[in-house]
């Protein structure tokens, strides 16, 4: 599946920012589904050419969070 991030926050519905290999949205959505709880699946998935990261290699949360 390649690199993920997700995120949840109050009052906002989960989702997902996903680097596109072969899954389309749905089939994302359902393998979440199988998987966790019904309140954590991602509820939309955003696929992105590329995953932000700093110099060091982390995440770049506030940049994924600006999209939604």
């Amino acid at each position: 599946m390649g690199s993920r991030w997700w995120a949840a926050r109050p009052g906002c519905r989960p989702g997902a920012c996903a680097v596109r290999r072969s899954a389309d949205e749905a089939e994302l959505i359902a393998f979440c589904k199988e998987r966790m709880a019904a309140y954590k699946y991602p509820r939309q998935v955003e696929f992105l050419d590329e995953i932000p990261r700093t110099v060091t290699g982390k995440l770049l949360r506030r940049e994924l969070r600006a999209r939604q």
